[in-house]
């Protein structure tokens, strides 16, 4: 799971069409710190799949972009768009079932 430098590789992973999971939060958000961790647990299931878990206090101009209103937002793209979105709280088997590369598209 990847903390991002800058925006730019978020954005490029999306772009490679690589499946690609990002966690919006925040750092006042005690569900965001849950997902975080449920996140965590399961990121290591494919190396196919890049994480990367974006601070909105850091990056708000990636709330904008990728219209997030509410944290924690997860959002799942697949050969560069995106296939699954979810708000709120986030559970581990939840999150792989979300994410595993047999979902979506």
């Amino acid at each position: 799971m990847s903390v991002p430098q800058e925006l730019r590789e978020v954005e490029d992973a999306v772009k490679d069409g690589v499946t690609t999971v990002i966690l919006f939060t925040a750092p006042w958000c005690k569900p965001c710190e849950e997902a975080y961790h449920a996140l965590s647990e399961i990121t290591d299931m494919s190396a196919e799949v890049k994480v990367y878990v974006i601070d909105l206090s850091k990056y708000p101009e990636a709330a904008i972009k990728y219209s997030v209103i509410n944290v924690p937002t997860l959002i799942v793209f697949k050969g560069g768009k995106p296939i699954t979105r979810k708000v709120g709280v986030m559970r581990g088997e939840e999150l792989r079932s979300l994410i595993s590369p047999g979902s979506g598209k």
